[in-house]
């Protein structure tokens, strides 16, 4: 006898899922080449005037010259020193902040007001203030990176640590643990998914 019908459909094998997925990843390359192409033929047929915006090929030829003199190496490590700097101050005041003001009321009264306030301030209006205050050198650029990181990690801990179940601290109060094994074994496991998207946040801020 042949085998027996299972009267559903089969699982996709692994190649077959495999192969999906690559399809699945070569189509969603199809518009963007397209447009680039499209964008090509037209700045080659005169439509898009080259003096307004680049072509694609003059864009490559130019970032082939940044590469070979050396420019667009030395650029790109500044940018990412910025970055760099200013993510660890932001994260740093942002988990801070939020962490005083999710463990007490006290904190989030004097905390948590002036940040929903700051963090509707549109960052690129302060830019003319920030250069007014500290100059022209890398301390505004800085100083805007960690503005822009600050307030998602501070909204999404924050949200964190009130998401955090009460009897879970009302145990580990009840067991004995100091302020710093709730914060270790309670605070930072129970936060620790909101703050993840804050972070995811924050990086795209940052660049």
């Amino acid at each position: 006898t042949g085998p027996r019908s299972t009267g559903g459909s089969a699982a996709p094998r692994p190649a077959a899922r495999r192969r999906g997925v690559r399809l699945g990843w070569l189509r969603r390359w199809v518009s963007p080449v397209v447009i680039v192409l499209v964008w090509q033929l037209l700045s080659s047929a005169g439509v898009i005037p080259e003096q307004k915006i680049a072509s694609p090929l003059q864009v490559l030829a130019t970032a082939r010259d940044l590469v070979a003199d050396g420019t667009l190496g030395s650029a790109t490590l500044v940018s990412v020193q910025r970055v760099g700097l200013g993510f660890a101050v932001g994260a740093a005041v942002g988990v801070t902040l939020a962490v005083a003001a999710g463990l007490s009321r006290l904190g989030e009264d004097a905390v948590d007001p002036p940040m929903q306030m700051l963090r509707t301030l549109p960052h690129f209006g302060l830019i003319p203030l920030f250069i007014v205050w500290m100059g022209l050198g890398e301390t505004p650029k800085i100083a805007l990176v960690a503005m822009g990181v600050m307030f998602p990690l501070y909204l999404n801990t924050f949200a964190g640590i009130r998401s955090i179940d009460r009897k879970t601290t009302e145990a580990a109060h009840a067991m004995g643990l100091g302020w710093s094994q709730r914060i270790r074994h309670v605070v930072v496991p129970g936060a620790l998914p909101q703050t993840l998207v804050g972070l995811r946040q924050s990086l795209g801020i940052a660049w």
